[in-house]
């Protein structure tokens, strides 16, 4: 494959990433509710980054139109984000940026395709999930940006997630056919446990409660499309959320806890960002934007 078809290529394959995969949002660190931000695109322009109040008001644009930009990740004080970028040449690095766009800095340039990034909870690190035959885990110091391995397996390592009592969820994918499944492990790579286990369904786009005591994630059925649920942290008390006929993933806890921000999908071209209570009550919707998809949020904590 020549450059330019390899550059088009890896361009339409991060593409249909943002829009049609039920990707984990980053997780949310406690305090008060921020701005959320989230991805805004569609097949025919760049993706970008757009920020906006919890009642879905003051929409502001965070990145340009030149370049896809996608799956950001709030710093723990809220100060900054950080996030994916398709490069002129179809590769895909992470990039960091202050709460309000503003001084873009390149966090990686390598070989792979680097995305699904989360802080950790000291804001000096993160952990993403790298790309090339397969995808595998890896965290990077942001002072010293020395990437280090964390899973190297026949599998596929997906949406890494880093809860604030220093645990990561992620998602396993077999590189034949097989469920994904959730799974937790260390900064180290050591306690690596499964917490779900499901023929058929697919447990997918998990991401921690601020106090790191709960994972909100989805379990999608090929008949019955994707419902939220809720598990304590050692995968015990699932609890069904949803139940519509929409697919619903991408679900984000507030920072304070009492709330849910979340994609719902009724197709490839239409996806928008709802909140609720996370009982499930109180549904609201926040964006409703014509020919365009909105998905993957992350709430701003405030101190």
């Amino acid at each position: 494959m020549n450059n330019k078809l390899k550059s088009s290529a890896t361009a339409l394959a991060a593409l249909l990433i943002v829009a049609l995969t039920p990707l984990a949002s980053s997780a949310t660190f406690p305090g008060d509710n921020g701005r959320i931000i989230f991805n805004r695109g569609s097949f025919e322009d760049p993706t970008f980054l757009v920020s906006m109040e919890p009642d879905g008001s003051d929409v502001t644009r965070l990145t340009g139109k030149a370049r896809t930009a996608f799956g950001a990740s709030w710093a723990p004080d809220g100060s900054r984000f950080i996030y994916a970028r398709v490069n002129n040449d179809g590769s895909v690095d992470l990039f960091m940026r202050d709460a309000d766009g503003s001084n873009e800095t390149r966090v990686t340039d390598s070989n792979r395709d680097e995305f699904s990034v989360a802080f950790g909870p000291d804001g000096n690190q993160a952990v993403f999930q790298g790309c090339g035959r397969q995808c595998d885990l890896f965290t990077i110091d942001l002072t010293t940006l020395t990437v280090t391995r964390l899973t190297d397996t026949r599998a596929d390592e997906l949406a890494p997630e880093w809860s604030v009592d220093d645990v990561i969820v992620f998602e396993r994918s077999p590189n034949r056919r097989g469920d994904i499944e959730i799974f937790t492990i260390e900064p180290d790579g050591g306690s690596l446990t499964q917490l779900t286990d499901n023929e058929g369904p697919q447990d997918v786009s998990a991401t921690w409660s601020p106090d790191g005591t709960e994972i909100v994630f989805s379990r999608c059925g090929r008949k019955s499309g994707c419902d939220l649920f809720t598990m304590n942290a050692n995968g015990s008390g699932k609890t069904r959320v949803t139940d519509t006929r929409a697919d619903e993933f991408s679900a984000q806890y507030s920072p304070n806890g009492q709330a849910f921000v979340f994609t719902r999908s009724r197709g490839e071209t239409r996806s928008d960002l709802f909140r609720m209570r996370t009982n499930g009550q109180g549904l609201r919707r926040l964006t409703d934007t014509p020919n365009k998809f909105e998905v993957d949020p992350d709430w701003q904590p405030v101190e």
